[in-house]
């Protein structure tokens, strides 16, 4: 599995779908083939084995800020929203929550699927 690295990575390789193969070399030197972005892709280690919400979901579609699209695959944790990342004013302590377990895929009061991304 290939990891999206700034600066060395395109962008779309990044949220590309699964009808889209990208070849690397994989840790033991050899070519391999991934279909689909990094971000398309269900991570083992990101999903609960207990949440069955979405069974290796993948391809759901997010309009990026440039107005295209991008894939995803939903995963069963979230960063907590409400920590100043980015600002320099983290300083977590043994009771700051950074990520916490979350289904998949969760549903609006009216039934709408809101993703994990």
């Amino acid at each position: 599995m290939r990891l999206y690295r700034p600066g060395q990575s395109e962008p779309a390789a990044y949220h590309a779908t699964p009808t889209v193969p990208f070849t690397y070399h994989n840790k033991f030197g050899t070519p391999d083939t991934q279909y689909g972005g990094d971000a398309n892709q269900v991570w083992p280690r990101f999903v609960c084995p207990s949440d069955a919400t979405g069974d290796r979901l993948r391809d759901v579609p997010a309009t990026l800020p440039d107005g295209s699209t991008g894939h995803y695959a939903a995963g069963s944790f979230a960063a907590n929203g409400l920590l100043p990342w980015r600002t320099g004013d983290l300083h977590p302590s043994a009771d700051t929550i950074l990520f916490d377990e979350r289904p998949q895929v969760c549903r609006t009061e009216a039934g709408e699927a809101v993703y994990n991304l």
